[in-house]
């Protein structure tokens, strides 16, 4: 959903999945080229109801997305994290 939301208005919206392997874990990529996050906002991404600036002006927006997300990968004892470069676009790692 972040993906199709936050897609950048001067391009056309690209979204890849792929696997890789990182230190023997099969990992889960999802990355887009959409608006992408300020570096400073990167550490809060999880945080419940957090909106980075990005996101807070002409879209409705809860927060809790990235955050659900984590909160099913700690259960699952999977790992998650995430890359953001402002203007560039976005990767989710899920490591398996």
């Amino acid at each position: 959903d972040n993906s199709i939301k936050y897609a950048s208005p001067d391009r056309n919206l690209k979204l890849s999945f792929y696997l890789t392997e990182e230190n023997g874990r099969a990992v889960l990529n999802l990355e887009d080229n959409g608006v992408g996050m300020k570096s400073a906002e990167m550490p809060r991404a999880f945080e419940k109801g957090f909106t980075g600036s990005n996101g807070r002006t002409g879209r409705a927006s809860t927060g809790i997305g990235l955050y659900l997300c984590r909160k099913l990968c700690l259960r699952l004892e999977h790992e998650i994290s995430i890359e953001s470069k402002e203007g560039e676009g976005t990767i989710v790692k899920i490591m398996f």
